[in-house]
Order: structure tokens, then C-alpha cells, then sequence
């Protein structure tokens, strides 16, 4: 039997890419921790008297979103879109 995979497609997206669901994105990963790192700092330093996270950590999240974006290659979407197996 022949397995025949067909690519489902959002609106809008006519290039013929597979979607990939966001949360496994580096991009979006790396966009979560930027927020938990400013929370931690902006937060947890002036009320919890944390010690402060030095600066290069920032750069250091700002080279990996960059890296994230470089090697994406399939478009985001919001779930859903994907390979789906058709066994006719």
C-alpha cells in the first residue's frame, strides 16, 4: 500500500509549507526566557533582593535569537496544520 502525504494548508500561506506549531520554535523558546530574565531581574532584584544577572547574559539572548531566526525554515502557525496520512 502507497502512502500518499498531503500538506494542509492556513489561509494565506500559498507557498506549500508545512506549519510548524509555535511552541516548538527556538524563536519563541528563546523569546520566553528573555521575558522570564527581564522578570527576574526587574522583579526579583528590587523585591526579593536576588543578586543581578550580569549584562551579557542579554547579548547572550540576543545571539540566540538571532541564531533561531537564521535557521528557521518553515513558516509558524497556531497548530493544526501538519502531514496527514491518506491510506486510499
Amino acid at each position: 500500500m502507497v502512502k500518499y502525504h498531503c500538506i494542509l494548508l492556513e489561509k494565506g500561506s500559498g507557498d506549500g509549507r508545512v506549519k510548524k506549531e509555535f511552541w516548538k520554535s527556538k524563536g519563541f523558546w528563546g523569546a520566553v526566557v528573555t521575558v522570564l530574565v527581564v522578570a527576574y531581574n526587574t522583579i526579583g532584584v528590587n523585591h526579593f533582593k536576588t543578586p543581578e544577572l550580569p549584562e551579557f547574559v542579554y547579548s547572550l539572548l540576543a545571539a540566540f535569537g538571532l541564531y533561531a531566526r537564521v535557521v528557521a525554515d518553515s513558516p509558524l502557525g497556531l497548530g493544526g496544520g501538519g502531514n496527514v496520512q491518506d491510506n486510499s
